[in-house]
Order: structure tokens, then C-alpha cells, then sequence
């Protein structure tokens, strides 16, 4: 068995099994950026309605910080574009992962000249 023969042996599966949770994700998260609607009124903070001057504590990457009434206002109307860029990015790197995978595979079982 060739070097080629046996990276090809090893990278395949794994491109189709990182391919297809890529892919699975990236569907989903583009369908909840489809749903998702910008909701009207002012927004939330812990389940309680926020008014013009109020601060929220959020926490970010573990780090935690204030955001104001107009920041969360931008931040909920941003969440469907950034879920529809996210899950499409997400959705076509899988699909080159599967596609990728399957063309090996297919290569390995019709040719004996690896």
C-alpha cells in the first residue's frame, strides 16, 4: 500500500464525517436565520423590557460587560443576518467537505493504479 493509498484511507472518512455535521449545522442555522424575525418593541434584558438609558450586563466569551438600550436594540437586529451568513458559510464548506470525501472514495474503488 502506497503513502497516497493509505492518507487517502485516513483524510476520506474524516472529511465525510466533519462534511456532513458541517453541513447539518450550517442547515440549521441558515433555517433559524430564515425564522428568525426581527421582533418589534424594545428590547429584553434576563426576560425584563429595557427603556432608553438602562444598561444590561452581558457576558461575552466568558468576559462581561455593559451594553445600553441602543446596543441591544443593534444586537437583536443583527442576529438574522449574522445566523444567515454563519449557516451558509457553514453549509458550503460541508458540502466541499462531502463532495471532497466522495470523490476519494470514488477514485480509491476505481482505480487499482494508486
Amino acid at each position: 500500500m502506497t503513502l497516497g493509498k493509505l492518507c487517502a484511507l485516513l483524510v476520506a472518512p474524516l472529511m465525510l464525517i466533519v462534511g456532513f455535521g458541517a453541513s447539518f449545522a450550517g442547515a440549521f442555522a441558515l433555517i433559524a436565520g430564515l425564522l428568525a424575525g426581527s421582533e418589534d418593541g424594545p428590547p429584553t434584558c434576563d426576560g425584563k423590557v429595557m427603556r432608553p438609558g438602562d444598561q444590561c450586563m452581558v457576558s461575552i466569551n466568558g468576559q462581561r460587560s455593559s451594553a445600553g438600550y441602543d446596543e441591544m436594540i443593534r444586537r437583536r437586529e443583527d442576529t438574522p443576518r449574522n445566523s444567515l451568513i454563519l449557516g451558509s458559510s457553514c453549509l458550503g464548506g460541508g458540502v466541499v467537505l462531502l463532495l471532497g470525501g466522495w470523490g476519494i472514495v470514488r477514485r480509491m474503488g476505481s482505480s487499482d493504479n494508486w
